[in-house]
């Protein structure tokens, strides 16, 4: 059996080509993505721009220890207050973790529970234009994985984009700075790793996207088994 797409219920419904569902492509994952979330892109932003300052004390700390280390190191060179400095840098960043974490979340669930009720209400449009002969070609099993699991990884792929994938970039680009500033001659470590990791990407990303697609339909054949067995519970306990 076939794995099902959203674009294979679009295409196979009534609708004209010209609707916002001619938007989603496999083609272009991330754009579709973007698309998803054309309506809630303000409050993605907002909570991009909140979870920077969020995760300012992953990449405060370390600048923070350093200079409290040098003073340490070097108490006749620095004054006392200035370890006090760097202790209430410190200590505002880690205060300021809560408020900017609750205000994160916030605007992201918004965006996500938004995103997911639109292409849940939008599956359920598609379905009832399906012609009869879809239905019959297609298992009940696989059209409710498509509208609740489906959904669900649409939405943890999104959490990962949305929060891991910035927190990674910061600490990234505040670890390259750091490490110009201190120790420039280290910035060759990172000219060679990044090749290494684009050939990493290249060699994996076919292999994996495969293993997803061949799971995602032993999945879908096994909700389709599972429908048609309690389909059939009532008729085999009445014999």
């Amino acid at each position: 059996m076939k794995a099902l797409s959203l674009e294979s219920v679009t295409a196979a419904s009534n609708l004209p080509k010209e609707s916002p569902p001619q938007e989603y492509r496999s083609e272009y994952p991330f754009r579709t993505l973007l698309y998803l979330y054309r309506q809630d892109l303000g409050k993605i932003g907002l909570s991009m721009a909140v979870y920077v300052i969020k995760h300012s004390p992953e990449w405060i700390r370390p600048l923070v220890i350093a200079n409290v280390i040098d003073i340490i190191a070097n108490p006749s060179t620095h004054p006392l207050s200035e370890l006090w400095i760097n202790g209430a840098i410190l200590g505002i960043s880690i205060l300021q973790n809560i408020p900017t974490h609750y205000l994160h979340i916030r605007f992201m669930s918004l965006a996500t529970r938004n995103m997911e009720s639109n292409l849940r209400s939008l599956i359920t449009q598609h379905l009832q234009l399906l012609s009869i002969g879809f239905y019959k070609n297609n298992s009940k099993g696989a059209l409710q994985t498509k509208l609740l699991r489906d959904v669900e990884q649409i939405q943890g792929l999104a959490t990962t984009l949305f929060q891991f994938v910035p927190s990674a970039v910061l600490t990234i680009l505040v670890a390259i700075v750091a490490t110009a500033i201190r120790a420039p001659w280290f910035l060759l470590f990172f000219v060679g790793t990044v090749p290494a990791a684009v050939i990493l990407i290249s060699v994996l990303r076919r292999p994996i996207r495969d293993r997803n697609s061949a799971f995602r339909q032993q999945l879908e054949e096994m909700a389709a088994s599972l429908i048609e067995m309690i389909q059939l519970i009532p008729v085999t306990r009445a014999h």
